[in-house]
């Protein structure tokens, strides 16, 4: 047959992919609202460890006054920052995963959840929130330790 062009699947689904993601809007639209989520999702999480933080600036306090070291109290944000992640990375995984399948079964669409992109994901959450922590590890930074024996 002239003109015609035979493909491995291979080579199939990387010119599908290509499509999809270069010269349709597609991939540009979904790497800009990725990026969107993760810079909102910083500024939530900031902002949530920034609040807890500022609630507890008096324990903050009593921590440095009796010696803790700044890594003691860094720790303790990171570790806030941490758990953030993991309990909003897991059930937003099963809620995923979920819809995938309801996807797959009601409407014939796979959306495909691998291992290794579920673990990029956390990897991306896990630095989200880390890094959002900065943010309230300034504000303890500054902590005066008299604040504890103020009224």
């Amino acid at each position: 047959m002239p003109d015609s062009r035979a493909y491995t699947r291979a080579e199939m689904a990387n010119q599908t992919r290509d499509y999809w993601q270069q010269r349709s809007g597609i991939g540009f639209i979904l790497g800009l609202g990725a990026a969107v989520g993760v810079i909102v999702g910083m500024v939530v999480v900031s902002q949530i460890l920034y609040s807890s933080v500022s609630d507890h600036l008096k324990e903050f306090g009593t921590l440095k006054a009796m010696g803790a070291s700044d890594w003691v109290i860094y720790s303790v944000i990171i570790e806030q920052a941490l758990w953030m992640a993991v309990l909003g990375y897991v059930p937003s995984i099963l809620l995923c995963l979920g819809l995938a399948s309801w996807a797959l079964a009601t409407q014939g669409i796979m959306i495909l959840i691998t291992p290794l992109s579920a673990a990029g994901v956390l990897g991306i959450t896990l630095l989200m929130c880390v890094g959002s922590a900065f943010f309230a590890i300034q504000k303890v930074t500054r902590v005066d330790p008299a604040i504890v024996f103020k009224a």
